[in-house]
This record gives structure tokens, C-alpha cells and sequence, in this order.
């Protein structure tokens, strides 16, 4: 695949971080490059790259990434920047922001979808080191639907 190809700013591979399907996580996870998850996570996810949920992969967390990929289950709101995918047998309950939304075959979402447009991007950019650095990512509005992650 050509995300493992793919070079950072200084010249090197991405990094990898792979968290296994006999692995469970509670807390924040805060990763630069490519995140896989196979195991189950509680707390919250930033992720300044791809994180890809594999179809054993279990998330209860809020994500603010730039891609999301899930074949796996996601229980929380997702920011995704750049784009998010769910594949066939992916489970979302949730709310989504992202900016390209890709939903396959026999997929579960349960939650609302909002489209980031140019305006909306422009704002979340100015207002993503104030959401990342929060101990409790708040990226959606108390009035939202989820209220498992809040």
C-alpha cells in the first residue's frame, strides 16, 4: 500500500503504530503518523495523519485526526480534517465533521454528519491547537446527539 511509502517533511518513512487486537488501551492517545487499531481503546484519540480502526478494532473515544479509515467500531464523535471512510461491516455511533465522507455497503452509522466546507476549515484550522490541547476533546456542541462521550 502506498501509505507505508509515503514520506514525512525530513525524509523519513512514516512511523507505524500498531495498537493489537489482544491489547486494551484506556486514556489519550496522541500519535503524529499512521495509527492502527486492532484492540479496544477508551479515552481519546489526536492524530496528525491516518488512523485506521481494523475490522477488530473497537473505539469508545472521541477522534480528532486528518484521516480516519474504520472497519472496525467506533462508539464517539469523529473529526476527521481531510476524510473519512467507513467500509463495509464498519460500525460509527456518533457525530462526524470531515471534509470528504465515504460510506460503504453495509455499514452502521447511527449519529448526524456535518460537511466542512472552506469556511468551516478555515475555522476549525485556527481552533485546532485550542480542541488538542484540551484534557476532554469537546469538539462537538453539548446539544449534539452523542452524549456517550461528553
Amino acid at each position: 500500500m502506498s501509505i507505508f511509502k509515503k514520506r514525512s517533511d525530513n525524509g523519513n518513512a512514516n512511523s507505524l503504530t500498531v495498537i493489537g487486537n489482544k491489547t486494551f488501551f484506556e486514556g489519550r492517545i496522541k500519535a503524529y503518523d499512521l495509527i492502527r487499531i486492532d484492540g479496544t481503546i477508551k479515552g481519546n484519540i489526536e492524530c496528525q495523519g491516518v488512523l485506521e480502526v481494523g475490522i477488530k478494532g473497537k473505539i469508545e473515544a472521541d477522534i480528532v485526526a486528518d484521516s480516519v479509515l474504520i472497519g472496525g467500531e467506533v462508539i464517539g464523535n469523529i473529526l476527521a480534517k481531510n476524510r473519512l471512510e467507513i467500509a463495509s461491516g464498519g460500525k460509527v455511533r456518533g457525530d462526524i465533521v470531515t471534509a470528504h465522507l465515504i460510506i460503504n455497503d453495509g455499514v452502521v452509522f447511527d449519529g448526524s454528519c456535518q460537511m466542512m466546507t472552506d469556511e468551516k476549515d478555515k475555522q476549525f484550522t485556527s481552533k485546532k491547537e485550542n480542541i488538542l490541547n484540551e484534557t476532554t476533546l469537546k469538539v462537538f456542541p453539548k446539544d449534539s446527539k452523542n452524549k456517550n462521550c461528553q
